[in-house]
């Protein structure tokens, strides 16, 4: 009688065992959402792509404006690896099959700038347990988010930051002198020749 009973407890725990550790739960976009950020974070791009769809959309400051298709992802995510990306969600839920969170990013590039970490917002798309789009954007209500951008900016070059027009290299900028000046300097000149040939007569 107990072995009856224990039967079906045992079948059901070699099938727990047996299910592969890590696949992601189809039904939860948290979760895939997640398993991208930990195989980025180990530097497993195959583990990233992995969890794409073929056709998937990627919008961030890696995708501008944005990525498209396998190829064109896989670089922007090898060019995430090469930079030592790391991420630390701070919060993700989902609503339906899309993931709104916020993380904490770190890389080269964010130090290269003076930031050693900013604050991005994620808004990802999942569909049968695939990323279809992932889109990010840098939160510029946090402090060291902040500087960053504007280092950024600063770097790039904003309209408006130098003048119009500088002279050439060697050249000396000269004013130009309102026509009044100009007509009446000629008319100075004029007299002065008129003078002087009147003496010599």
């Amino acid at each position: 009688m107990l072995r009856r009973l224990l039967g079906p407890f045992a079948l059901a725990a070699l099938a727990f065992v047996a299910l592969p550790q890590g696949a992601p739960a189809q039904g939860d976009p948290v979760a895939v959402f997640r398993q991208v950020i930990d195989a980025r974070n180990r530097a497993d791009l195959a583990g990233v792509m992995a969890l794409f769809a073929p056709d998937a959309v990627r919008r961030d400051g890696s995708c501008q404006p944005s990525c498209s298709g396998t190829d064109a992802l896989r670089r922007s995510f090898e060019d995430n690896i090469a930079e030592h990306f790391q991420a630390a969600v701070l919060t993700a839920q989902a609503a339906g099959s899309t993931v709104t969170a916020r993380a904490e990013l770190r890389s080269d590039r964010f130090r290269a700038l003076g930031a050693e970490r900013v604050i991005s917002s994620f808004t990802v798309e999942v569909r049968e347990g695939k990323i279809v789009l992932w889109s990010s954007t840098l939160d510029a209500s946090d402090a060291q988010t902040a500087a960053y951008q504007a280092a950024l900016r600063a770097r790039a070059g904003q309209p408006g930051s130098t003048p119009a027009q500088l002279p050439r290299t060697g050249e000396v900028a000269v004013p130009s002198a309102p026509p009044w000046l100009v007509l009446g300097s000629l008319l100075v000149a004029v007299g002065i020749a008129a003078l002087r040939r009147g003496r010599a007569a």
